[in-house]
């Protein structure tokens, strides 16, 4: 979808999170280049993150096959996160009762614009690389060294701690057990 000549137009609807939520998100990345939001996004510890990212990308997709406009050049014009409707659901309660519960959903709309580089001071920000299985990786590297160095303990990072503190801990469990009953 596209509206004016220069923008791209991507929309996520029925996104299983409520659009409140979704906004928190949104409100981050509105305005932003391509690549700063992309970045954000993937280290954003929020769950909405995920299908903004995926609309993004989705986005610049667009922008790249059907508008044959640069990726870097992209910026977000505008994000709005609107209100779907809400998914009921039932739970059962007390004494063959049943209460309603109502999974929101919500509607994403991401537009990006092209924007030319007025000046040379201005930071450029390059599309990073979509990273996927980087505890993979990581766990390869180690099991390398450790083959080419084969005195390398298994555990080198790590700090050994004293011993384990005994004494109160122990007695503390037994004495107020729940189940033990009077010792």
């Amino acid at each position: 979808m596209h509206g004016q000549a220069g923008t791209v137009t991507a929309v996520a609807r029925y996104v299983h999170i409520s659009a409140r939520k979704t906004r928190l998100v949104a409100d981050l990345i509105r305005g932003k280049p391509i690549g700063e939001a992309v970045m954000y996004l993937q280290h954003l510890k929020k769950r909405a993150a995920q299908p903004v990212l995926k609309l993004l990308l989705s986005a610049v997709a667009n922008a790249e096959h059907n508008n044959r406009l640069d990726k870097d050049t992209l910026k977000i014009s505008r994000i709005t996160v609107d209100g779907g409707p809400a998914i009921k659901r039932w739970q059962p309660r007390a004494y063959g009762r049943a209460s309603e519960i109502k999974r929101p959903t919500s509607h994403i709309t991401i537009s990006l614009e092209s924007v030319v580089q007025k000046k040379k001071g201005d930071k450029k920000f390059s599309f990073p690389v979509i990273r996927r299985r980087a505890k993979k990786e990581k766990a390869e590297t180690s099991d390398a060294k450790r083959e080419q160095n084969p005195d390398v303990p298994k555990n080198e990072g790590k700090e050994e701690k004293g011993p384990k503190r005994k004494g109160v801990f122990g007695i503390k469990k037994n004495l107020f057990n729940r189940k033990g009953g009077e010792k």
